[in-house]
C-alpha cells in the first residue's frame, strides 16, 4: 500500500533536510506523495532542501501555525 506523507516546517531547514533524508532513505517504496508545508518566509535554504527530494512544497502565509498547516496538508491527502 502506498501512502501520502505530510510534513510541517517553520524555518528549521537543517532539521527538515535531516528528516527528508531519513524518510527517503528508509521508506521510499511505500511513499505515494510527500507534501512539505513551509510556515515561514520562503528563502534560499528552504528551496535548496526541497530541490534535493521528490516533494510537493506548499507555501503558507507567514506564521499561521502548525494546526493551520496540518489542515491545509490534509486537504491534499488521498
Amino acid at each position: 500500500m502506498k501512502i501520502d506523507c505530510i510534513i510541517t516546517s517553520a524555518g528549521r531547514h537543517d532539521l527538515l533536510d535531516k528528516t527528508l533524508e531519513s524518510l527517503f532513505k528508509y521508506n521510499i517504496e511505500n511513499l505515494n506523495r510527500v507534501y512539505v508545508y513551509e510556515d515561514s518566509d520562503q528563502d534560499d535554504s528552504f528551496c535548496e532542501v526541497i530541490e534535493k527530494y521528490p516533494v510537493i512544497p506548499i507555501f503558507g502565509t507567514k506564521n499561521m501555525g502548525q494546526i493551520h498547516a496540518i489542515d491545509e496538508l490534509m486537504k491534499r491527502v488521498e
